[in-house]
């Protein structure tokens, strides 16, 4: 009999869902030892959102959060997600940083690398599962799981071959957006484990309700028909649950909060037009950001943002189905959609960002935090430095007293 293996959510995913990402080191440390004893097969604690959060909202160095999770939990594998060629970034990285990010997240203590692509694009991952493999680490490939009619079993299954093939070690389905329903998830893992012969992991949210019903289906199937209860807001729009609070926040910032439901209804729509890429970050973001502007200008793609236009191109990968011609040409106008893999197209860039973080950098790893988080990375450094030496520039043992949780 197969061995049942459960990842932890809570450090990670579970407070980057229901607290915006907010809970500090402090918050987290004492528990750890507890959790460290239960006998997980891994706990996700790292990756994510986590790393801008730790420098643009609460003034922690993620590389040390990181150390500390790994002294606390020796006895627990510790596991990240990882944007692929996105890295924990918000666009595509040269090859040469996300060698080098993977190189450093395993040195500091992560020992599973979940790596996943917002179009499910394999050249994205590639990347980073040889440099995975490379440092020893568990390279696993999240599927970004979603429905509209190109998303059949066939898909998914043609998808995790092309994993397979790849090198992972083993492969997540991502579900997160709570699209899957008991038997759905039942059948999905079934046809998986019948294409490829590596592991298959099941990570779900509970937006609809269903979340537990679905692990219990996924794994032995034991569940009533009539506890199949579901949310079909959920279902029809196909919205995670963290790009909800977004689209209101920026309806409600234009004086539109009563427009939610004619947004929720445009975005299947951007969604289609843009070759029905899964809504996860950052697709979910750009999607859904579209599909405010189309609503609020009361005219479609009267307005088209940055990242938009850039999904349309071809900056973020190839999209699920191929994007209309006539579409792609009103967005871009004169210029030319790229067809190879994004990264191909960029130059290293490691040796450019150690040079621009030159003035702050404390440790190798300061460089790939500037490099994803240019803007807000310096304004961390200038206040870690300040906290550890004082404005005046002698040292502070601010980091020696003790706070109180």
């Amino acid at each position: 009999m197969a061995k049942l293996k459960i990842t932890e959510t809570v450090l990670r995913d579970a407070h980057q869902s229901l607290l915006a990402t907010r809970m500090s080191m402090d918050d987290m440390r004492e528990i750890l030892p507890e959790i460290d004893k239960i006998g997980f097969y891994s706990a996700e604690c790292w990756g994510g959102a986590t790393f801008d959060s730790c420098i643009r909202f609460l003034n922690e160095d993620p590389w040390e959060r990181l150390r500390i999770l790994r002294k606390e939990m020796p006895n627990t594998k510790l596991q990240m997600l990882f944007r692929g060629q996105n890295m924990l970034g918000y666009r595509h990285y040269a090859d040469d940083l996300v060698e080098y990010f993977v190189q450093k997240s395993i040195a500091n203590g992560i020992d599973i690398i979940r790596i996943f692509d917002a179009l499910n694009d394999i050249r994205n991952l590639e990347t980073a599962i040889k440099a995975a493999k490379k440092e020893n680490g568990h390279a696993q490939v999240a599927i970004s799981y979603t429905l509209g009619e190109v998303f059949t079993h066939e898909y998914y299954m043609n998808y995790a071959k092309q994993i397979e093939n790849a090198g992972a070690d083993s492969i997540c389905i991502k579900d997160m957006a709570a699209l899957l329903t008991p038997y759905e998830a039942e059948t999905l893992v079934k046809d998986l484990k019948s294409a490829v012969k590596i592991p298959i992991q099941l990570h779900t949210h509970y937006t609809s309700g269903l979340a537990s019903m679905c692990i219990l289906k996924a794994v032995n199937g034991l569940l009533d028909p009539s506890m199949l209860a579901t949310n079909t807001n959920a279902l029809l729009y196909q919205v995670p649950g963290g790009m909800l609070s977004n689209l209101l926040s920026q309806l409600k910032q234009a004086g539109k909060a009563d427009q939610l439901d004619d947004v929720l209804k445009e975005v299947p729509k951007v969604r289609k037009d843009a070759g029905y890429p899964p809504l996860v970050t950052p697709t979910s973001q750009i999607v859904g950001t579209q599909a405010v502007f189309n609503v609020i200008m009361g005219e479609r793609y009267k307005t088209v943002t940055k990242e938009f236009k850039g999904l349309v191109k071809g900056e973020y990968g190839k999209t699920p189905v191929a994007i209309d011609p006539e579409f792609q040409k009103k967005i871009l106008g004169d210029e030319e959609p790229i067809t190879c893999r994004p990264a191909d197209l960029l130059q290293p860039e490691f040796e450019t960002m150690k040079k621009e973080a030159a003035e702050w950098t404390e440790q190798e790893e300061d460089i790939l935090t500037y490099a994803m988080f240019p803007k807000v990375a310096p304004k961390f450094f200038k206040d870690r430095r300040d906290r550890k030496y004082g404005v005046d520039g002698k040292h502070s043992d601010a980091e020696n007293k003790v706070h109180p949780v």
